[in-house]
């Protein structure tokens, strides 16, 4: 096994999972590393870290042809980029820590489902709230397609109890 081929095995990895990690909402994407005074998201910052190393070692290798020493190139890029990714991640999350916002307040607003939901089934709703569209999960006691206008219903630790528009006018259903 060839050094480039293992910077092409590690680039690949690294791309493939940050892919699955952003695009599918994966929990892998939301593993937490613990540093003294911050928690950063270990998922994002792990694949583009890996990814980094592969992509620095080839420039290193090939284009540099630096050989062995490659490894000093994808190891630094690696830990550069890394360490900023780990940063922002780190200054996102403080923000989004500073802008928490009472869920509760979100019962009896309107809303749009973004990824399907029903009954043992969490989905994902969009939901304006101060100026802002929040992205959330959310279940049903019914199935709901993407796409669909809901109503919050009741908040339960996070998760979003949800109806369909046209289901939930009933004030008994809203107040339940």
């Amino acid at each position: 096994m060839t050094l480039e081929f293992v910077y092409w095995v590690v680039l690949a990895a690294g791309v493939a999972f940050l892919a699955v990690a952003l695009l599918f909402d994966a929990q892998l994407a939301r593993l937490p590393f613990k540093f003294p005074g911050a928690e950063v998201i270990a998922g994002p910052v792990s694949f583009v870290a890996a990814a980094v190393f592969g992509a620095a070692g080839l420039v290193g290798l090939l284009v540099y042809e630096l050989g062995a020493a490659s490894i000093f190139v994808a190891i630094g890029g690696a830990l550069v980029v890394g360490g900023i990714n780990a940063i922002l991640f780190t200054l996102v999350k403080h923000r989004e820590t500073i802008d928490m916002f009472d869920r509760e307040k979100l019962v009896a607003m309107r809303g749009i489902t973004t990824l399907g939901l029903g009954p043992n089934h969490v989905g994902r709703v969009s939901v304006q709230y101060a100026g802002m569209t929040r992205s959330l999960s959310a279940t049903s006691d019914e199935e709901i397609k993407a796409g669909e206008e809901i109503v919050v219903l009741d908040v339960l630790d996070n998760l979003l109890f949800v109806a369909r528009l046209r289901k939930a006018f009933t004030r008994h259903e809203v107040d339940a």
